[in-house]
């Protein structure tokens, strides 16, 4: 198990790497330890997957944007196709990053990670 909690961290230090000086936004206040762990900056804001966040919120987001440049929002689930363009608009790219919280239903800690961790490595190519 600690060789493949070492090749889950290299992987992670991999794909975390090109976000090194860009600001990194979360849907939720849960990727802290991620952010912490990978020295990353991170910005959560309180977005629901299955919701469309307020004018309000859409305007501090661009602001904070404007002030903290970023081009990843990790999403613990799929957010709305019309949050997503709207994101992808502003030059934001969504990355589902399930923070596993519960025993998943397929597989893992370790694959849903491993999965997790694929998705925002594509995101950097």
């Amino acid at each position: 198990m600690s060789a493949e909690l070492a090749a889950l961290d290299q992987k992670a230090a991999h794909a975390s790497s090109p976000l090194a000086g860009t600001t990194l936004y979360a849907s939720h206040p849960v990727y802290q330890y991620f952010a912490q762990g990978y020295n990353l900056s991170i910005v959560s804001e309180h977005w629901e997957p299955g919701e469309m966040p307020s004018d309000p919120q859409w305007v501090a987001f661009a602001k904070l944007l404007r002030e903290k440049p970023g081009e990843v929002m990790l999403w613990e689930d799929e957010p709305l196709p019309e949050v997503r363009d709207r994101l992808q608009d502003m030059g934001v790219a969504v990355v589902v990053f399930h923070p596993c919280a519960n025993r998943p239903t397929d597989g893992d800690f370790l694959t849903v990670m491993d999965e997790n961790l694929d998705r925002l490595a594509q995101k950097q190519n």
